[in-house]
């Protein structure tokens, strides 16, 4: 296990969130909310309306999932990415169906 590092920020930043912590949340957020939001534009097409549910999904899910995150599996953002990845893809999944009835 590497105690130091990134993977160390970020389990110590896990670990305050956990803990209760707003001010490490609010830093963590900000520190991944631009490059989610425009990942989720990317793979949303471009559509803002779309990408906009993405990212608030990514971060309810994050919020949800945030006691099995391990930092040592890779960081915080590719996590989050992942699931943005998923809901983007189930999004316009949705939309699809929903354009053809």
């Amino acid at each position: 296990m590497d105690d130091g590092g990134a993977s160390g920020h970020e389990r110590a930043v896990r670990d305050a969130v956990l803990a209760g912590d707003a001010a490490a949340w609010r830093v963590w957020y900000a520190q991944h909310f631009d490059r989610l939001a425009a990942y989720a534009r990317w793979a949303c097409g471009g559509l803002a309306d779309l990408a906009d549910d993405v990212t608030q999904e990514a971060w309810l899910t994050a919020v949800r999932r945030l006691r099995s995150f391990d930092p040592d599996r890779g960081p915080f953002f590719a996590c989050l990415c992942g699931v943005a990845r998923n809901a983007a893809r189930n999004a316009v999944r949705s939309r699809r169906r929903h354009a053809r009835r």
